[in-house]
């Protein structure tokens, strides 16, 4: 097991997404643009660079990822669950992915163990162990349930757990045809109206911050349009005048009232697909908060169009048109940012869903 230097983590997608919202459907909402100096910061048509090399216009290219602060290796692992849970067989050990904030280990195909990577991350860990095995019966989809739940020790700094393992792969790998996608689309939609249930916000609202902000496309502006011009100079996607207008539009949006809780980082690598092509299971909820429903429901637009996303949205409930011109421009900004990071770590498959979710956002409608 490798310490590494200290260094603060920077924000996650969820964090670098500080806002969300729901959008999509097409009204007055999204006519014309009072604002000409957002036009003008918004990127231009025909540029395009090779983001691989170090140049001025792949600044927005340099995207925040946490720094590992410890290295866990397979008998780092081995020990530390040997020890705290002798009933397991670590003999059927192996690394199922590791991700910006963890890395996860399956055990015996039936559990699966989570490290945090950086003390941030512990905190986001933390978060889900106190949340998750209360949420667990209020929902419809599996969630992680944490199950064998290990204390920081000399040989690990944190807290970590064991969960049943949700067979099946993210969305991204799953190559389900956005034409087939209804059927995960209309359980996503039924998953999500669960969790926004207003129930739940007494529950859990003394807990988890409340983040209003994040449906406010105004917070983090300047990191958007950064993230566009990133994702067009590297000729990932070419920018419609269409998302001009939508940026502006949702500028102009009132702050949010409705506060519900929310998943807070759903996008398409968290929905875990079965090999029948169906939703078996949300995972990653370390970014669980309160905050308004469109910080959720962008993965309608991301994720689905057409026949897929009317199921969703019909699986949902009334969506007013402000929540989902939020979203829809949510959507846009999620895609975008999981576009550059898959160009630049080589995730040819996200990559290709992210610029088709750019492409369905961008499209609107239902």
């Amino acid at each position: 097991m490798t310490v590494q230097h200290r260094v603060e983590p920077a924000a996650r997608i969820a964090e670098t997404i500080a806002w969300a919202g729901t959008s999509g459907i097409t009204s007055p909402l999204t006519h014309g643009v009072d604002r000409p100096w957002l036009l003008e910061r918004l990127p231009s048509a025909g540029r395009q660079v090779d983001c691989q090399s170090a140049t001025p216009d792949c600044a927005g290219m340099n995207l925040p990822v946490p720094t590992p602060e410890i290295k866990l290796a397979r008998d780092d692992v081995a020990g530390l669950i040997g020890d705290q849970f002798p009933e397991l067989d670590v003999a059927r050990l192996r690394l199922l992915a590791t991700g910006w904030d963890n890395a996860v280990w399956l055990i015996d195909e039936s559990w699966v163990f989570r490290f945090p990577l950086h003390a941030g991350a512990a905190t986001l860990l933390r978060r889900e162990l106190s949340v998750l095995p209360r949420l667990a019966s209020r929902v419809s989809l599996s969630i992680p349930v944490p199950t064998f739940i290990g204390h920081p020790s000399g040989a690990y700094p944190w807290p970590f757990f064991g969960a049943p393992w949700i067979p099946g792969r993210e969305l991204p790998l799953a190559n389900v045809p956005d034409e087939e996608r209804a059927g995960i689309a209309r359980r996503l939609g039924v998953f999500l109206r669960e969790l926004h249930d207003l129930e739940l916000v007494g529950e859990f609202d003394t807990e988890l911050r409340r983040r209003p902000e994040r449906s406010d496309v105004n917070h983090s502006l300047s990191t958007y349009l950064e993230r566009l011009d990133a994702v067009q100079n590297a000729g990932l996607w070419s920018i419609p005048p269409r998302v001009h207008e939508l940026i502006s539009a949702a500028g102009r949006l009132p702050p949010v009232d409705e506060l519900v809780l929310v998943h807070g980082d759903l996008h398409v690598r968290h929905l875990v697909v079965s090999d029948q092509a169906e939703l078996a299971g949300v995972i990653d909820w370390g970014d669980v908060s309160i905050a308004h429903p469109s910080v959720d429901l962008q993965i309608g637009w991301s994720g689905f169009t057409g026949i897929a996303r009317g199921a969703f949205l019909t699986a949902y409930g009334e969506v007013p048109e402000d929540w989902a011109l939020r979203a829809q421009v949510s959507a846009i900004f999620y895609s975008a940012t999981l576009a550059l990071y898959a160009r630049r770590d080589g995730l040819r498959e996200l990559a290709r869903e992210a610029v088709a979710g750019l492409e369905r956002a961008s499209m609107g409608g239902v």
